[in-house]
């Protein structure tokens, strides 16, 4: 079984207009944002083999995608202590599903006659590493603020997942 997902969003990052600090005695610190709505785009991908001969009783997925980010957030207002620059994202990953008579980890029955216990075990574990680009600044509200900035992310995730 083989699925191609696309997703495009619009987000409404300009909803982000400030984050204004308000006193208790009535008074407020301005932190205007101005941020502006970005386009994020993203393309995935998942193979499965259902029930494969060489493991009965199980469902194996590799997955992969892609996504891009703008960048919502103007020099004028940028912090250097939140992302906000273009990004482009890599994501590698792997389903296992245990159902029916297979055993989770060779030990562990995959389905019991018991409404208490799962009719299916899973993991499922993932990888992204997050590219961005490098974003010069100039003409932020704070001077020592302004350069040139690089980042980027290893992200790993697992997850465990009974079905009832």
């Amino acid at each position: 079984e083989w699925k191609v997902e696309v997703d495009v969003e619009y987000v409404g990052w300009s909803s982000n207009r400030n984050l204004d600090v308000r006193l208790s005695n009535g008074g407020t610190i301005p932190q205007p944002q101005q941020w502006k709505n970005v386009p994020v785009i993203a393309i995935g991908t998942e193979y499965k083999w259902l029930n494969p001969h060489w493991l009965p009783q199980w469902e194996i997925a590799a997955r992969s995608g892609y996504t891009y980010t703008g960048d919502p957030v103007p020099d004028r207002t940028f912090n250097p202590g939140i992302y906000s620059l273009p990004a482009h994202t890599l994501s590698l990953g792997v389903g296992l599903l245990c159902t029916g008579h297979g055993r989770f980890l060779g030990i562990i029955p995959c389905s019991g006659e018991s409404a208490l216990w799962p009719k299916g075990i899973g993991l499922d574990l993932a990888y992204q590493e997050w590219f961005y680009e490098s974003r010069t600044v100039a003409g932020n509200r704070n001077p020592t603020v302004d350069g040139t900035y690089h980042a980027f992310v290893h992200l790993g995730t697992f997850s465990f997942r009974c079905l009832f």
